[in-house]
């Protein structure tokens, strides 16, 4: 009889199923000459500091730095019945041989050397290293199970994380806490980062920004800009050079760059105020106009507010093409009326998208509002 202990009882059944051993028992699965158990994560553990002495119960700056010497390992109280089923499993007389089926990582080799040496087995010991839980990976990885030693130098590093993690949470955190009269708490990997995070937003604060300015020149389908220059009349003079010259373009390279998103709007800003009365503006004119193609029919057909919402559509188009072209490309962009010209044909496919979206449910809407309005007996002026 061999024994398989997986990290957790998810994976066992998984193993199981393969394995062919479908008997359940408490806390294990048997069959075909396979016993299945599991772990539940990390069993056990390092032990606190109050085992090795009671007073270390009590946090004093005087029995700082504590240094176990040796390290104990205990395990969870949460845990222990699944503790002692796998224990009395190991040491069953008809077990022959002990596979370690734990996660494939530096973690897994910990939680299962751990229950393995707490229960004091001394059976053979196999490693079943798979990374995929497909039936025929399960079956090729039981096909080939490799000696447990080769596995020692994984154990070790994880122990040795274990310790480093214990050592600096338990002495740094009584010792700053006891300084400063409040529970600070300390960790090897948690105070670095967050360090590095305090870091980076003091650099952020201490940041001034410099001004510098760069001629551009508006060509044929791009524009060609220089390096930056700290000083103003530096970026007059160059431009003043280039006014009613010729412009000769002896190479043209084209590079893939990726921006980021922009990020939302934020309407509390003033700087969309404009922006916000110009839509609302240009959404207005085509409801009045919309509203006004239908202001002399009590009872609208279907056509008649098909048109209407066609001369909304149009009446926007107007507006808001006028709207890129003035205030996005000239005044906001600074570009140059061609420029800002070339730029239109872009919006064209979105705005006929959305135009169409529009004319296409505007009439059943109005027809549905129509016959409500008169239902509840609201009389339009």
């Amino acid at each position: 009889m061999r024994l398989v202990i997986a990290e957790k009882p998810s994976v066992a059944k998984s193993l199981a199923a393969v394995l062919g051993a479908a008997t359940r028992k408490d806390g294990y699965l048997e069959g075909g000459g396979w016993l299945v158990s599991w772990c539940l994560g990390h069993l056990a553990g390092l032990a606190d500091a109050a085992t090795y002495n009671p007073d270390y119960a009590k946090w004093r700056y005087d029995d700082l730095p504590i240094l176990p010497e040796p390290w104990q390992m205990v395990v969870s109280k949460d845990k222990k019945k699944q503790f002692d089923i796998l224990k009395q499993l190991m040491n069953a007389p008809d077990v022959t041989e002990v596979a370690n089926a734990c996660d494939a990582g530096r973690e897994g080799e910990l939680i299962f050397r751990s229950v393995y040496e707490l229960a004091g087995c001394q059976k053979p010991m196999k490693r079943l290293w798979i990374s995929s839980m497909e039936d025929s990976a399960i079956r090729e990885g039981f096909a080939s199970l490799h000696p447990g030693a080769d596995y020692d130098g994984l154990r070790d590093a994880a122990l040795c994380r274990a310790k480093a993690d214990w050592l600096v949470g338990i002495n740094a955190t009584r010792l700053f806490s006891v300084l400063y009269h409040r529970t600070l708490n300390i960790g090897r990997v948690m105070s670095p980062t967050l360090a590095l995070i305090v870091q980076r937003e003091a650099e952020i604060d201490a940041f001034k920004p410099v001004p510098f300015y760069t001629v551009a020149l508006d060509l044929l389908g791009f524009t060609a800009a220089s390096a930056r220059m700290d000083k103003k009349a530096d970026a007059e003079q160059l431009k003043s050079a280039c006014q009613g010259g010729t412009v000769t373009v002896k190479q043209v390279e084209r590079r893939d760059k990726s921006e980021k998103p922009p990020a939302l709007y934020d309407l509390t800003n003033p700087a969309y105020a404009p922006e916000c009365w110009i839509t609302l503006i240009t959404k207005g004119v085509m409801g009045l106009v919309a509203g006004l193609a239908m202001a002399d029919r009590e009872e609208p057909k279907y056509g008649r507010c098909t048109v209407s919402a066609a001369l909304g559509c149009v009446a926007y188009y107007i507006l808001y093409f006028f709207k890129s072209f003035a205030y996005d490309g000239l005044l906001m962009g600074g570009l140059t009326a061609a420029t800002a010209a070339a730029a239109l044909p872009l919006k064209i496919p979105a705005s006929l998208f959305n135009g169409a979206v529009a004319i296409i449910l505007a009439p059943p809407l109005c027809v549905a509002l129509r016959h409500a309005l008169k239902k509840a007996h609201i009389q339009l002026p």
